[in-house]
């Protein structure tokens, strides 16, 4: 939660987030079950008249005004080259920006005024970037074979370049704890460097190719993700250096991406030809503590300003009651789900609270999958006149958006599998990318037609006109973790940051 967002709470101007009211309320030992009622209660109340807001909050908003979307700042200009990577620090608004003109940016993301100067030590094209869970650091890898650490405060070097690998990265991640970061890419290995030390911890992990091209932490740190391009994907225990099982099955074709649920059981990987759940089971006495602690720890990230009267909560939940580090064993995935029937994919997404997995491609149908079973989940959703390029589902996981070429966004009912309304239909071009605002009703969809647009989810009608200032098509669109600012990036070689203003009824 950010401090706009902490004052406008305390002041009784916003309700925050449910999962940030959750954990605390938990940690106190509350009832989280009566305090969602009033929770809910108090949202639906949130359309009676209110008392104006205060000049130093909210400046005043003219009725033509409401519900809209503006622009704050153009990030960069024709200048830059190709945006490879954009992260948002973990607690400030700061946005990291990195791509092919071998430098890493920072803006403000409530002014978008650029922070300091260009932060240049790289000699080729910057791929990766990664922030520290804890907000110090930002670590940049790429093409010139280095990973290169900035704190992210002095935006200054912390140390000399790491510079074991001998080809390019693709990859970095660092550990739920910080404590660990991982770099990977073209030479086939997965080096894990201690963040106090900044040497490495054992011998490096290695695939049977060169061709890493993502890496995923577990929720509870214990296993490292590596997809390897061509070979699929080998799992780690990060406390042994020792691999778990063999490599999982690859794909037909290239794997691109890996991701653990957050609650740890499942691992995702994504590739030309299927989406193939993983599922682990852990030895049963440890599995309700197990998903205990990766939830609390996930949830952690959420509320951060209140982690240190947390911690020592976490800190009893890790130890009471659980086998020694040194009894633990490193279960093995022991069942895989691939999900088949779909020509080649673009898109997939999960279900808050994980119960279903959606994908689709160039079949123009999508479909739903129960992510226990493996299952589909009622009929195909048809629809599409044209290749599926992106899915989203609401922050409540009861509708799921859907975008074509065709340049219409289709809204599906997850429980009845029926289309919400018409679709939704203003962009001229094909739809590249969609995006929910946490905790609210707009959907923010990007465009080949060079322009973003806001939705009314519940009304189907748009919030506003388009947002126009990309000069190319937009393919990546973001919101902040409080809904207040959207990012987008697209081939004109920039990332815009926009501010969601009055996206409540006017009291």
């Amino acid at each position: 939660m950010s401090h706009t967002t902490a004052h406008a709470v305390i002041r009784c101007k916003k309700l925050p987030r449910w999962n940030n009211l959750e954990l605390v309320v938990e940690a106190l030992n509350g009832d989280v079950r009566t305090l969602h009622a009033l929770w809910l209660a108090a949202r639906a109340e949130r359309k009676e008249p209110a008392p104006a807001p205060e000049p130093d909050l909210v400046s005043p908003v003219r009725q033509d005004e409401e519900r809209r979307c503006r622009p704050t700042v153009r990030l960069g200009d024709r200048t830059l080259a190709v945006v490879r990577d954009i992260a948002f620090h973990p607690d400030k608004d700061l946005l990291a920006g990195a791509g092919d003109d071998k430098a890493v940016r920072l803006w403000d993301a409530t002014t978008g005024q650029a922070v300091g100067e260009p932060l240049t030590g790289h000699t080729a094209g910057v791929w990766a970037l990664a922030f520290h869970p804890d907000g110090h650091l930002l670590a940049s890898a790429g093409y010139d074979r280095t990973v290169r650490l900035w704190d992210a405060l002095t935006r200054r070097p912390v140390r000399a370049p790491l510079t074991d690998h001998p080809a390019v990265l693709r990859a970095l991640a660092f550990h739920p704890d910080g404590h660990l970061l991982a770099s990977a890419g073209y030479d086939g290995t997965v080096r894990l460097w201690n963040t106090r030390t900044w040497r490495t911890e054992g011998a490096p992990l290695t695939a049977r190719t060169a061709r890493i091209v993502a890496v995923a932490f577990h929720p509870d740190g214990h296993l490292l993700a590596c997809a390897d391009r061509d070979e699929g994907v080998f799992l780690w225990d990060v406390s042994t250096g020792q691999q778990v099982g063999g490599p999982l099955v690859p794909h037909v074709g290239p794997v691109r991406a890996v991701a653990f649920h957050p609650d740890g059981v499942l691992l995702a990987s994504a590739g030309n030809d299927s989406v193939q759940l993983w599922k682990s089971d852990p030895p049963e006495a440890e599995q309700p503590l197990r998903q205990r602690i990766t939830g609390l720890r996930a949830r952690l990230k959420a509320v951060r300003r209140e982690r240190d009267e947390l911690a020592a909560l976490v800190e009893r939940l890790t130890t009471a009651d659980r086998p020694r580090l040194a009894e633990r064993t490193v279960a093995a995935p022991v069942t895989r789900h691939v999900l088949a029937g779909h020509t080649p994919l673009r898109a997939v997404a999960f279900q808050p609270g994980g119960d279903l997995v959606a994908a689709g491609g160039y079949d123009t149908v999508v479909r739903l999958w129960d992510v226990e079973t493996a299952q589909s989940t009622g009929r195909p959703l048809l629809g599409a006149t044209g290749p599926v390029r992106a899915l989203a589902f609401s922050p409540d996981g009861t509708v799921l958006a859907a975008s074509s070429d065709d340049g219409m966004v289709r809204l599906w009912d997850t429980t009845s599998g029926r289309q919400v309304g018409d679709p939704l239909i203003g962009h001229s071009d094909a739809v590249m990318a969609l995006a929910f605002q946490p905790g609210g009703s707009l959907l923010a969809t990007a465009s080949d037609d060079r322009t973003l647009r806001l939705w009314d989810t519940e009304t189907r009608q748009p919030v506003g006109g388009p947002l126009t200032g990309h000069t190319a098509d937009v393919r990546a669109v973001a919101f902040h973790l409080d809904g207040t600012l959207l990012a987008s990036a697209g081939s004109d070689h920039t990332v815009r940051l926009w501010e969601v203003s009055g996206t409540q009824e006017r009291q």
